[in-house]
């Protein structure tokens, strides 16, 4: 971890990269490379994966930034993956293998496997998920729905969950349908106890939480601490926020490290 202008303050820190727990996922919208080359210059230390916007990669021409991109972030120690759209259309099509050897020219080394729109069974997930790891990359795989009907329960994903992180999944995803719901439902006690029920079983370093705003990040990290991951679709503009919440700055998390060592004996 590089040195801070500000060490002499002893500043609350966290473990930095390489790490296994405590990722932050963003993700890339498409923004230029100036953009995404002042980014990691400011930010890389913070950031463990970034996901590329679907459209950006699926209609990506050679003239285009986006390899270029995809090559400063893994530089500087951030995996990429594209959006999980960009694989579900190689299903669709019967590309699989095809999309996986262009996308591992393009410079990524993770892939998500989602089925937000292509339906298929757990046995033809897993053989995705194993055809992905041979050919060289980290898997994501979501879980959850877009649009509940009802809060997600820990029985109904438990045992796929598991299973597919035998299979070499390295992320599970908590959606953000699922997400927003819970918190909707925040009165009743027993749908948060869900989530608590899901990090004890499949463990909090194989789960990482789509929870877009920061009042929603900041409720993870107080009840799990700073060594939760979160993400992906966090927007880069979020990450200084983010980060700071995590080592306990900003009004969601409460100023916790300086009002603790502001107290008077």
């Amino acid at each position: 971890m590089s040195k801070k202008t500000f060490d002499f303050l002893n500043l609350p820190e966290r473990e930095g990269k390489p790490r296994k727990s405590g990722l932050t996922l963003l993700r890339d919208f498409g923004i230029g490379y100036n953009a995404a080359s002042d980014l990691v210059v400011d930010f890389r230390e913070y950031i463990d994966y970034m996901k590329m916007l679907h459209f950006t990669v699926l209609y990506h021409q050679d003239n285009q930034s986006l390899v270029k991109k995809v090559r400063l972030y893994r530089d500087r120690g951030i995996d990429v993956f594209p959006g999980g759209i960009v694989f579900e259309t190689a299903i669709a099509t019967g590309k699989t293998v095809e999309t996986l050897k262009v996308l591992k020219d393009m410079g990524f080394n993770t892939l998500e496997v989602s089925d937000n729109i292509i339906s298929y069974t757990l046995e033809e997930k897993l053989r995705l998920v194993e055809l992905a790891v041979n050919h060289g990359f980290k898997v994501i795989v979501e879980v959850g729905s877009k649009y509940p009907d009802h809060p997600l329960q820990a029985s109904e994903i438990l045992d796929d969950v598991n299973v597919l992180i035998s299979a070499g999944v390295n992320l599970i995803i908590i959606e953000k349908g699922e997400i927003d719901l819970y918190f909707e439902k925040s009165e009743d006690d027993s749908s948060l106890d869900t989530i608590d029920e899901i990090v004890e079983k499949v463990g909090l370093e194989y789960l990482t939480f789509e929870a877009e705003t920061l009042e929603e990040q900041a409720w993870f990290i107080k009840r799990y601490g700073n060594k939760v991951n979160l993400g992906p679709n966090i927007h880069p503009h979020a990450i200084g926020y983010l980060e700071g919440i995590r080592r306990s700055f900003g009004r969601e998390i409460g100023y916790t490290w300086l009002k603790e060592i502001g107290k008077k004996d």
